[in-house]
């Protein structure tokens, strides 16, 4: 990551917490898709805490928005070393 890169996201609102692993987030309107440069457990995480979907060995996957979630928010846990990033929830209306 870049210094102008971190300050950009932090100014429009945009960042996540990593303990050192990549996360790329891109949101549709009927699903969210996260990426990573290793393999993962990719984890959804809707209002409430709940997990709504959790997929292991991937380097990306797909959430498809049911409508009641209230937010989706992606944990990714890499497998080499358990190190995480967790995303920046995406408010459903």
């Amino acid at each position: 990551m870049r210094e102008e890169s971190v300050i950009a996201a932090l100014q429009n609102g945009h960042f996540y917490s990593t303990e050192g692993t990549d996360l790329s987030v891109k949101v549709y309107p009927d699903k969210i898709v996260a990426s990573t440069s290793a393999e993962a457990t990719i984890e959804w995480i809707v209002k409430g805490g709940a997990k709504r979907k959790v997929t292991s060995g991937i380097k990306q996957d797909s959430y498809f928005i049911e409508g009641d979630e209230g937010y989706v928010r992606v944990v990714v846990t890499r497998n080499s070393d358990k190190k995480r990033v967790l995303g920046q929830p995406v408010f459903i209306e």
